[in-house]
């Protein structure tokens, strides 16, 4: 499980052997995105994970209809 999920350790499903054989080969000729595991090295391609926006967590930015209307806002559909 190290090598095709080394930060979880979890198993992947595959829907073939094919499939299994392909992505070990893979795994083992192309580092991972981060490897949460190492001090130092754990980053090899300088990968900076954030999100923009999304409406789960922006979720009190929202308002209704009215409370657009108080603020002089205009609705156009």
């Amino acid at each position: 499980m190290k090598l095709l999920n080394p930060n979880t350790r979890t198993c992947p499903i595959f829907r073939s052997r094919f499939d299994c054989e392909l992505t070990k080969r893979i795994y083992r000729n192309v580092p991972i995105l981060m490897d949460e595991h190492r001090k130092s090295g754990g980053n090899p391609w300088g990968a900076h994970l954030t999100t923009l926006f999304h409406q789960s967590a922006d979720a009190g930015v929202f308002c209704i209809a009215d409370n657009l209307k108080e603020h002089g806002g205009n609705l156009e559909i």
